[in-house]
């Protein structure tokens, strides 16, 4: 399998580990339970005012891809293409191996906050793949809705590392995430172009 082949399929899993860990794993750990100070954990970080915006940035030179499934948007520069693997959708940058990115959606369990569904995926992650240092998880303002952003370096067996970035909000009783990934190698090449991709991550009001 070439490289190329490989990092495709690679994302689809990344995808698939942090969504069903979190939906398999955890039905029946007890949620909002109350800190301290009285707040529960969820309340505690949703004031956005306190968060690093992101903010969608222009879009010349874009086009808008939309996940069929769930709604969710993004726009990607005009030049990268959008392919089909494993009936799953990718947008990438054919011109920069690995630079590439994807949007799912699942379902919250009633039994499960946010804010656990964040916790558990991070531990989906390290039980299920070689990770390369730790996973860094920040809360964000996400064109006014309160996200998680996950990063890490995904350590292959042939020594390759792939950055991945996850954005990951909740609406209603939904989850969107969306996953970007790019070698370790390219990193700084294409970071300015996925910033502004995660930037332009929405649902439609």
């Amino acid at each position: 399998m070439s490289k190329k082949e490989w990092l495709k399929r690679s994302l689809l899993a990344v995808m698939a580990i942090v969504v069903l860990f979190a939906l398999t794993g955890c039905g029946n750990k007890k949620t909002n339970e109350n800190k301290t100070d009285g707040s529960t954990e969820e309340n505690s970080t949703s004031d956005l005012a306190n968060l690093p915006e992101y903010k969608m940035d222009s879009t010349e030179d874009t086009q808008e891809f939309q996940d069929a499934s769930s709604g969710a948007k993004f726009n990607y520069p005009a030049k990268w293409e959008v392919i089909e693997q494993d009936g799953q959708k990718l947008v990438r940058d054919s011109s920069l191996t690995g630079a590439s990115v994807n949007v799912n959606s699942a379902d919250l369990p009633d039994s499960m906050t946010f804010d656990t569904f964040i916790a558990v995926s991070i531990q989906g992650l390290k039980q299920q793949m070689t990770i390369e240092g730790d996973v860094s998880q920040e809360w964000i303002n996400l064109n006014g809705k309160r996200a998680a952003k996950l990063d890490y370096a995904a350590k292959q067996t042939d020594a390759t590392n792939v950055n991945i970035e996850q954005i990951v909000f909740k609406n209603d009783k939904k989850v969107y995430i969306l996953t970007t990934a790019v070698l370790a190698d390219n990193a700084e090449v294409a970071q300015p172009e996925l910033q502004k991709i995660v930037k332009s991550f929405r649902l439609d009001s």
